[in-house]
Formats: C-alpha cells, structure tokens, sequence
C-alpha cells in the first residue's frame, strides 16, 4: 500500500480536530518552524542534511532503543495537538507537515518508522519547543534532542 493510501486510513479514522494533513499550509507552518528553531534560512535549512547542527539550544535529551521510542511518545500529553514535521518522508518529499493529537501521531511515526534513518519533530503548536527524533534503524537506537524558541521556554 503506497503512503497516500495509508494517510487516507488515517484521515478517516480521527476526525479534523484530531488530525489534519496540512498539505497546502505545511510550508508556511514549516516556514514558522524554521524562523524560531533555527539558525538557518528556509533555502539552508533545506540543503543541510543534519537539521540539529542548524537547531537553536539543542541538546540531548535521550537516546534509547527503537522499541522503547514508542514509550516516550506515549508520554506525550494528551487533547493538545502538535506539529509533526517529517524531515524526510517515506513519500520522498523534502518534508511534509501534520496538524495531529498524540493517537495519529503515533500512527504515523508507525507509517513512516519503514524509512531508515528517519528524523522528525514534534513541535509545541505555540512553538515554545521543538523535539527532534533521529532513527538509526542499523544501530537499533533513536535519539531524542530538545530546543527551544527562547531561554525562557517551557520545561519539556
């Protein structure tokens, strides 16, 4: 089953509030994301294959194996939704963009999670903070790094 086909299943299992695929607003809300994250225009932050090396702040949260990544993100809060920002989608896109709870969320890191060496991040929708998921699928190990828009931002 090709990514559209699966994205369409989860489309039509959680309702709008829950999960939207921001297709056609992906780019200004990627735009957003790069301006308070990064050092980096919208053309660097393209052409850079290590997004953290760009990422304000960043620092190591926690690395763990593969299987205990789904833990962290059960731990995510629930009724909030948040951006998840694929950086490199199985659909080859540059990057694509959904407006989702933490329940598609997961859905989709399952959907993608077939991509080796997949990154993503998970970003706070009043943009205060920034996760950045790194998958090294030989290696059996994600690694989880942490930014913020300002020094002032929320605890993570």
């Amino acid at each position: 089953m090709y990514w559209q086909e699966k994205l369409n299943i989860i489309k039509k299992k959680y309702p709008s509030l829950v999960f939207r695929d921001m297709f056609h607003s992906g780019g200004e809300v990627a735009e957003k994301i790069i301006r308070k994250f990064h050092n980096a225009t919208y053309l660097t932050f393209k052409q850079c294959d290590d997004p953290k090396t760009l990422l304000k702040d960043c620092r190591l949260v926690k690395e763990t194996g593969i299987l205990e990544l789904e833990n962290y993100l059960y731990e995510l809060e629930d009724g909030i939704n948040y951006w998840l920002f694929l950086l490199n989608p199985p659909m080859g896109n540059t990057f694509q963009v959904y407006d989702c709870r933490k329940a598609p969320l997961i859905d989709l890191y399952y959907l993608a999670s077939g991509r080796e060496d997949l990154k993503f991040y998970i970003v706070d929708k009043k943009y205060e903070w920034l996760l950045l998921v790194e998958i090294e699928t030989e290696e059996n190990t994600a690694f989880i790094y942490e930014s913020k828009a300002n020094k002032n931002g929320k605890e993570i």
